[in-house]
C-alpha cells in the first residue's frame, strides 16, 4: 500500500468558525489537488487493490511481425496509479525519454483500436510494460498549462523489469535478430485484485408488494479462514450462513454441509447423491487407486477397518478384489475360466442364498459346518481331528453334544449344558430346558442331576413314585462347596464310642451353616437335659450369639429368670403379669419410663422438724452410683415454699421452707457413672451399621413387610440355606401383622364406647 501524507486547505476560519472570505490561490489549489486528492486516490486504490490489468490492454502481435498493437484499457501500478490507455487519449512510445521529463515529451494519439508499438532494433527476452505518466499538453497556453494522461509503452529486458508494480507488464515478447516477434505469452502479467479477507457477492431483487420494490440483497461470501483455506457460503434471506464449498492448504476440497450434493456432466439437472457423475465412468489409479465405500451403519470414515466398516474395490495382478481390513473376494480368470477367492489363506467361505431363511454350508481349512439361517453351526465337523459337534464349533472329543435333549440309548438319556448335566432314565429336559418330556408315563423315571447352581456344586438325585409318575422327589442332595447333606426322609444312626454323642457337625468354611434344621408342622429343634447340672442348650461365639426372627407374635418365650450382662435393646419394655382382680381372664400392662439418659429414680416421703427443714439420707453407694441429681418436692396436707436447701452431698439433700410436722414427698433422680457406665458410654443417636442401612428394626411400623427388618439381614444364611421355607415365613408373618392391626383397632374401638 502506498503510505503518503494527506495535505489540503482549510477554507474555514478556526477562529470565527465562518468561511475564509477571498479568491482561492494557485497555491492552495495546488496543496488540494496534489496533496489531498490525488494522494487520497493513489492510497485508496493502492490499499483495496492489488496492482495489475484491469481491463482490456490486450496486446496483438500485429500488423506485422516487427510491431505489437496494445489496445484501449486500464491498469492499477502498486503506488496506486490508475494507468487509462484511452481512445483518443495520449501515450508515450519513446523508450528513451527522460522518466522524470514532464515538458516537451513526445507522445502519439490512441486510435480507437489501440497504439502500434515497433520492435525495430530490439531482440531478445523483453517485457511489454506500461508505466503511469502525465506529460505537459503542448498545445496549452504557457500561463496556463496543462497535464496529459499519457501512459508509457515499452519493450525493456526482462532483467530490467522488478516485479514491484511500479511498471505493469502486459505480456512477454521473444524477439529474433531480425526483430521478428517469435513468441508472446502472459508470463508475468499480472491481473489487478482486491485483497480481503471476505468477498461479498449480491442478486437483484424484485418484490410486487405492495409497495412494489426492487432492491438487492447478499447472496453469497467468499472468504479466507484461519487456518489458511477459503471457503464459499450462501447467505440466506433470514440473515444466516450456510457453508458450501471449504479448501484447505493440505488441498482438500469439501463440499459443505455433509449432506449436500455435487454434480458432474448432469447437463443442468440436479445431482441425486452426495457425488453424482454422468457419461462417463470415474477413474481411479495409482498404487493406491481403487473405489472406497463405507458400510451403512458405520456412520463416517474408518481408516483401517476391522469388522467391514469399509470397504475398497481394486485391481491388482490381473484381478478385481474387494478390501476391507485385507483381501476379502478376488474375482480373476483361470485357464480360460472363471476363479473365485474369498478372503486369505485360512479364511473362511460361507455358501448361502441371500436374504433367505436357508440354511448355509461353512468351509474352512479345517472344518465343514452347516448354519441355519439365524447363524448357528448345529453341525461342525473336525475334519483335521476326527471330530463331530452338536451345538459347538469346537468339538473337543469324537461325539461332543452341546444341547439340552443330549443323548439317547433306549431308555437312558444324557443331558445338560453350561453349569449342569444329567443322567436319566425314562426321561429328559425339552429344548429350551423349561420342563421335563416323559417317553413312557407308564413308568416311573429316575434322575440324578450334577451342576453347580451358580457357583455351588451340587449331586442330586430325584425320583417319581408310581403314584404320580411325572411329579420329582428329592431324595438325595450333596452341596459340592460344604459337603452339606440333605436327606428329605428318615435317617437312622446309631450311637458310638465318640464323646460328642451319636451325630456331630462341624464346619471350617466361612457364611455357612455348621447344621441347619427344619420342620413345617411342629419342633424344628428340641434339647432335652434330663439332669440337674451343666446347661441345656449353650452358645459360644460370633457376632451374634443368638439370632431369631419369629414369624408369630413372640421370637421367643422364656419360663424363669432371665440375666442379660451387657445392654437390653428393645423397643418397648414392660411387665405382663395375672390381672390382680381377674388373674384368671385377663392380664395386666405396664411400660417402663423412658429416657435419653441411664435414670436412676429414687422417692420418699419426710416430715420437716420444727422449724420446717428436714434431711433426706439415701444409700451409702449412690454418689459412687450416680450424679448431676433432679429433684422434685410436693407439700402434702397443705402448702409452704419448700425448697431444697442443700443439694446431694455425702448421700443426702436437704429440705428447708416448710412448716413442724409438715410431710413432703420427694423424688430424686441421677445420671449413672459407675464403672460400666463409663466404660459404654450411651449415644442417643447413631448411625446404623452398613449392612443395616435401608433396613429397619420395625418395618412394618413403615409399611414395609419383613424384609426391610435388620432382623432380615442377621438370618442371610438361614434364609439362603432355606429359600422355600423363607417365602413361607415372610407371608405368615404379613399374615400375622394383618391379625395383629386389626385386633388393635378393635381394641381401640371397644375403649371408645
Amino acid at each position: 500500500m502506498t503510505s503518503l501524507p494527506l495535505v489540503r486547505t482549510e477554507y474555514m476560519n478556526v477562529s470565527t468558525n465562518t468561511v475564509r472570505t477571498g479568491a482561492t490561490s494557485h497555491g492552495e489549489s495546488l496543496t488540494d489537488m496534489e496533496s489531498y486528492v490525488m494522494r487520497h486516490g493513489q492510497v485508496a486504490a493502492s490499499a483495496l487493490h492489488a496492482w495489475g490489468v484491469a481491463e482490456g490492454l490486450a496486446v496483438l502481435a500485429a500488423p506485422d511481425p516487427t510491431s505489437l498493437t496494445v489496445q484501449p484499457g486500464v491498469a492499477l501500478d502498486s503506488a496506486g496509479h490508475l494507468i487509462v490507455l484511452a481512445a483518443n487519449g495520449f501515450a508515450i512510445t519513446d523508450p528513451n525519454v527522460d522518466p522524470g521529463q514532464v515538458a516537451n515529451v513526445p507522445t502519439v494519439q490512441v486510435a480507437a483500436d489501440g497504439v502500434v508499438l515497433t520492435a525495430t532494433g530490439l531482440t531478445g527476452d523483453r517485457y511489454l510494460t506500461l508505466t503511469w505518466r502525465e506529460v505537459i499538453d503542448p498545445n496549452s497556453p504557457s500561463s496556463a498549462p496543462t497535464l496529459l494522461h499519457a501512459p508509457w509503452l515499452r519493450l525493456q529486458p526482462v532483467a530490467e523489469v522488478p516485479d514491484t508494480g511500479d511498471q505493469v507488464v502486459l505480456a512477454h515478447v521473444v524477439l529474433s535478430n531480425q526483430n521478428q516477434i517469435t513468441a508472446l505469452t502472459a508470463d508475468h502479467r499480472r491481473v489487478a485484485g482486491i485483497p480481503a479477507g471476505r468477498l461479498e457477492l449480491r442478486r437483484s431483487r424484485s418484490n410486487g408488494g405492495p409497495p412494489a420494490t426492487v432492491d438487492q440483497l447478499p447472496a453469497g461470501e467468499l472468504q479466507a479462514t484461519d487456518g489458511g483455506g477459503v471457503a464459499m457460503n450462501l447467505l440466506l434471506a433470514n440473515g444466516t450462513s450456510q457453508p458450501v464449498l471449504s479448501a484447505d492448504p493440505a488441498g482438500t476440497l469439501a463440499l459443505l454441509p455433509s449432506g449436500g450434493n455435487a454434480g458432474v456432466g448432469l447437463h443442468g439437472s440436479p445431482p441425486r447423491r452426495t457425488l453424482h457423475v454422468e457419461g462417463s465412468e470415474v477413474h481411479s489409479g495409482g498404487s493406491g487407486g481403487g473405489f472406497s465405500f463405507a458400510s451403512r451403519t458405520t456412520g463416517s470414515f474408518v481408516e483401517n477397518p476391522t469388522a467391514g466398516e469399509r470397504w475398497s474395490w481394486y485391481a491388482a495382478g490381473g484381478t478385481a478384489r474387494l478390501w476391507s481390513g485385507s483381501d476379502q473376494f478376488v474375482f480373476g480368470t483361470n485357464a480360460g475360466g472363471t476363479r473365485v477367492q474369498a478372503g486369505g489363506v485360512g479364511a473362511p467361505l460361507e455358501l448361502s442364498a441371500i436374504g433367505g431363511a436357508l440354511g448355509k454350508l461353512a468351509l474352512t481349512t479345517t472344518t465343514i459346518a452347516a448354519r441355519r439361517s439365524d447363524g448357528v453351526e448345529t453341525v461342525v465337523v473336525d475334519t483335521v481331528n476326527g471330530r463331530i459337534g452338536q451345538g459347538t464349533a469346537t468339538p473337543t472329543h469324537p461325539l461332543h453334544v452341546t444341547a439340552n435333549r443330549g443323548i439317547r440309548q433306549n431308555s437312558l438319556y444324557v443331558g445338560g449344558t453350561t453349569g449342569w448335566s444329567s443322567l436319566t432314565y425314562n426321561a429328559f429336559h425339552n429344548d429350551a430346558n423349561t420342563d421335563w418330556v416323559f417317553p413312557d408315563p407308564s413308568r416311573p423315571g429316575v434322575t440324578l442331576e450334577m451342576d453347580d447352581n451358580g457357583g455351588t456344586p451340587r449331586f442330586q438325585v430325584y425320583t417319581t413314585t408310581p403314584t404320580n409318575k411325572t411329579a420329582w422327589q428329592l431324595r438325595l442332595g450333596i452341596d459340592g462347596t460344604t459337603g452339606k447333606v440333605t436327606i428329605p426322609g428318615q435317617l437312622s444312626l446309631s450311637t458310638g464310642g465318640s464323646s460328642s454323642g451319636p451325630f456331630s457337625v462341624s464346619s471350617n468354611a466361612a457364611n455357612t451353616n455348621a447344621f441347619s434344621a427344619t420342620n413345617n408342622n411342629g419342633v424344628a429343634i428340641c434339647a432335652l437335659n434330663n439332669s440337674n447340672a451343666g446347661s441345656t442348650v449353650q452358645i459360644l461365639g460370633g457376632e451374634t450369639g443368638l439370632s431369631v426372627l419369629g414369624a408369630s407374635f413372640q421370637a421367643a418365650s422364656f419360663n424363669g429368670d432371665v440375666r442379660v450382662t451387657g445392654t437390653l435393646s428393645a423397643n418397648a419394655k414392660q411387665f405382663v403379669i395375672d390381672h390382680p382382680l381377674d388373674p384368671e381372664n385377663r392380664y395386666l400392662n405396664h411400660v417402663a419410663i423412658e429416657s435419653s439418659e441411664r435414670t436412676v429414680v429414687y422417692s420418699g416421703n419426710v416430715e420437716c422438724d420444727e422449724d420446717g427443714s428436714a434431711t433426706v439420707r439415701l444409700p451409702e453407694w449412690l454418689e459412687a452410683l450416680a450424679d448431676d441429681f433432679r429433684y422434685q418436692l410436693t407439700c402434702v396436707g397443705g402448702r409452704s415454699d419448700v425448697y431444697v436447701s442443700a443439694e446431694m452431698k455425702d448421700n443426702a439433700f436437704g429440705i428447708a421452707g416448710g412448716s413442724a410436722g409438715q410431710r413432703v414427698s420427694w423424688q430424686v433422680t441421677g445420671v449413672r457413672h459407675d464403672a460400666w457406665a463409663e466404660s459404654h458410654q450411651f449415644f442417643v443417636e447413631e448411625d446404623k451399621p452398613e449392612r443395616e442401612r435401608g433396613f429397619y428394626r420395625n418395618p412394618e411400623a413403615f409399611g414395609k413387610d419383613v424384609t426391610a427388618g435388620v432382623q432380615w439381614v442377621d438370618t442371610e444364611q438361614v434364609r439362603q440355606a432355606h429359600p422355600l421355607a423363607t417365602r413361607h415365613f415372610v407371608r405368615r408373618h404379613a399374615e400375622q401383622e394383618a391379625t395383629r392391626l386389626r385386633v388393635q383397632a378393635e381394641r381401640k374401638l371397644a375403649m371408645a364406647r
